[in-house]
């Protein structure tokens, strides 16, 4: 039956519906409204529960059914891991999906090819597929290519889309938008990278990465860059030449095996000399349809609001269905799917991956500081450990001789104490031929050392005693080295003498309270031996408030003069210590964050943090 709308309205000026009556029908009182089917339906129904029944065979159609709503990647293009990475190197081919060529009578898998056409970018209206778009044509890759072979960096600058790919073993690392210092090192990263390729390429006469493996026989990692979101790059400010180096990749990244995959949501998001060198670009739902034919070409086509729905240029715009890269039912069970299969992959065999960029970590106790590998390698060398490098976050360590004595300063007392006992506990790990003197402060803040495997104390007496004695023992060593040198002695005699000679540390844990305390004549004798007590292997390292070097006192001047100092404040924030001045601005110090000064140049390092339980 036809149900009529009996509803009476008055059309207002502006040409809407004003509703001056209910609904007359009197439909929206009945319980249950049926609604019947058409008689074309009905026989269409028929008919085809007829020919089920009988089992007659439909004739063939002259077209094809149009594309699924949605396709798994088992499905389109089924790979076992495990037997494809025991094969040698293969071009980056992925399998992304399923084409539409109804003028072909065709509907075939869509494969990109990274090694041979270049860098891919797929653009959509937020929503329709381009995270997951990233995940298909990165478990695709994975899946046909081992660890070796295919090395992947994530730079998720949206809202977590390919994170859970970061559970891959090929994943080196995963990157967001917030960790600006983390994006720096990568760029750095890049840039040496396609510098040492390009030079291996050069060395061997060859054009790119492919002709280098067939001359050498050796097999170099292709560099696989995620990028989701890129749009989220143009709100920032990066002055690191973040966005300079992915256009040298996507101008020059082919050659040396560095491969782009990037989303966004519209063209213009992107610098022109970057989108020139995009060459397969691809264009899922966009709410702006011009945008669309500005990515493909002009064409009749259009793409439906469908996830994963959309158009790439082949000869022609072609439609095509992104295929899902797990096959299950809603985000969750996909998601498990992938995690499920990324713990396989990471469990079968062993193989050598790039390090993750290395960072500097929020908090670093003494404990998992003193277990570094780099940091026991530098003490065992007998070198003096600072901190943490800022670059590659591995131990940072000085030559005593040449880089010591050491000032220690700052605007908060406890970052001075804090590295001072971090430095006599690192070289409490070692105390043969090594005497350690501790000169406490009036608050005692170094008691704990007050037991027989230190020389402890805080009073003018023993403040004078020490002094004194450095100075004889100073002398002693000093004309010492002088005989051997009258006498015409080798070189290698006269450092096998001073290598023979043990290590005196001398840790002034407060320069005001020693200058408070002690007589001028004294001041003058430390300030003799600060000059080249080193050379003899007697160290000073002296703690002093970075107000309390601001006098004109002879001591001050000199201490604050030293060429090696650990400064605890901001470089440009002070002007008590001499720096030479870098270009640009220089973010606020975190916790444990200090800068190593070394003849007026300053680098950033991370101390640990000590315990006083442990």
């Amino acid at each position: 039956t036809d149900n009529i709308d009996t509803t009476i309205y008055a059309i207002n000026d502006l040409g809407q519906y004003d509703i001056l009556t209910e609904d007359l029908s009197g439909l929206d009182k009945k319980d249950d409204l049926t609604k019947l089917p058409s008689e074309l339906d009905a026989v269409i129904d028929h008919i085809h529960e007829y020919t089920e029944a009988a089992g007659i065979e439909a004739l063939p159609r002259p077209w094809l059914p149009p594309l699924p709503e949605q396709i798994f990647a088992q499905d389109l293009h089924p790979v076992n891991f495990e037997e494809a990475w025991k094969e040698p190197k293969k071009p980056l081919q992925a399998t992304i999906g399923l084409l539409d060529q109804p003028e072909l009578q065709a509907q075939v898998p869509l494969t990109l090819d990274l090694t041979k056409d270049g860098h891919v970018a797929v653009f959509s209206s937020p929503g329709y597929g381009k995270s997951t778009f990233l995940q298909t044509v990165t478990m695709d890759l994975a899946r046909r290519h081992n660890p070796n072979q295919l090395q992947i960096y994530l730079l998720d600058f949206g809202t977590n889309g390919i994170l859970p790919l970061a559970k891959l073993p090929h994943t080196v690392d995963f990157l967001d938008i917030d960790n600006e210092e983390k994006l720096r090192k990568f760029t750095k990263r890049m840039n040496e990278l396609i510098s040492d390729r390009k030079k291996l390429l050069s060395k061997n006469a060859v054009a790119n990465l492919n002709q280098f493996e067939e001359l050498t026989k050796e097999v170099l990692p292709e560099i696989l860059i995620l990028i989701d979101n890129y749009d989220a790059i143009r709100e920032t400010d990066f002055s690191f030449g973040f966005e300079a180096t992915l256009t040298q990749i996507a101008r020059e990244g082919n050659s040396v095996g560095i491969h782009l995959v990037i989303s966004a949501t519209r063209q213009n998001s992107m610098r022109q000399n970057l989108l020139a060198n995009l060459k397969l670009q691809l264009a899922l739902y966009m709410i702006e349809g011009n945008e669309v034919k500005s990515i493909v070409g002009q064409t009749k086509l259009t793409i439906t609001e469908n996830a994963g729905r959309g158009l790439v240029k082949l000869e022609d715009p072609t439609l095509f269905q992104a295929s899902f890269p797990t096959r299950s039912n809603g985000t969750m069970e996909h998601l498990e799917h992938l995690e499920k299969e990324m713990l396989q992959m990471s469990e079968y065999g062993t193989y050598e991956i790039t390090s993750k960029i290395p960072m500097l970590p929020d908090k670093i106790s003494l404990e998992e500081f003193s277990n570094k590998k780099s940091v026991q390698n530098t003490l065992e060398s007998h070198l003096f450990v600072i901190g943490l490098d800022d670059e590659e976050a591995e131990s940072f360590a000085v030559n005593k001789v040449n880089q010591l004595p050491l000032l220690v300063t700052g605007e908060n007392n406890f970052d001075i104490s804090n590295v001072i006992k971090q430095f006599i506990e690192l070289e409490s790990k070692d105390l043969l031929a090594k005497e350690i003197i501790v000169i406490d402060n009036m608050k005692y803040d170094f008691s704990k050392y007050q037991n027989d495997m230190y020389i402890y104390g805080n009073n003018k007496t023993f403040m004078e005693t020490i002094i004194q004695n450095s100075m004889a023992e100073y002398e002693e060593r000093r004309q010492a080295l002088t005989r051997l040198r009258e006498k015409n002695r080798t070189r290698v005699e006269i450092e096998e003498h001073l290598a023979n000679m043990p290590e005196i540390l001398i840790f002034i844990t407060n320069l005001s309270s020693l200058t408070d305390s002690v007589e001028v004549k004294d001041l003058d004798v430390l300030e003799k031996m600060l000059v080249d007590s080193a050379s003899y292997k007697i160290f000073f390292i002296i703690g002093a408030d970075l107000g309390s070097l601001s006098g004109y006192d002879s001591i001050s001047k000199t201490v604050k003069a030293m060429k090696n100092v650990l400064l605890f404040t901001d470089v440009k924030q002070q002007s008590v210590i001499n720096v030479v001045s870098k270009p640009g601005a220089i973010k606020p110090l975190k916790p444990f964050e200090a800068y190593y000064i070394d003849n007026k140049i300053y680098s950033k390092v991370k101390v640990s943090y000590v315990n006083e339980e442990e």
